[in-house]
């Protein structure tokens, strides 16, 4: 039964994330010190992804679970980092204001 008098206010469309299998970059385009830092917009399935091409070794985790990939966040650059993402004026794709850091690590297709 079609619906008569209404009006589409607001639509999401989000798309399933599925890993591809890593592969070698190409003509020079190393992507093995790149940073992904994954934020939260409050919505459920919403997030915010910020991609920092230089990430030190000495920000990634060494010990524990994550060791060799995740990025710390308790390392003082790190955290004012995303202190600022979340302070400031920072939205995802649809508009949704950052509200909350998720997780960070560093990738490496080598």
């Amino acid at each position: 039964m079609p619906l008569t008098g209404c009006t589409l206010i607001k639509q999401r469309i989000v798309y399933k994330w599925v890993p591809d299998e890593p592969v070698v970059a190409s003509g020079g385009t190393s992507i093995r010190d790149t940073g992904s830092f994954f934020f939260s917009t409050g919505e459920d399935t919403a997030i915010a992804l910020i991609v920092v091409r230089a990430i030190k070794d000495e920000f990634i985790i060494e010990t524990g679970p994550g060791a060799g990939i995740v990025i710390d966040e308790t390392i003082s650059d790190v955290a004012a980092f995303i202190d600022t993402v979340i302070d400031g004026i920072i939205a995802n794709v649809f508009g949704d204001s950052v509200e909350a850091f998720i997780t960070a690590y560093k990738q490496s297709r080598v």
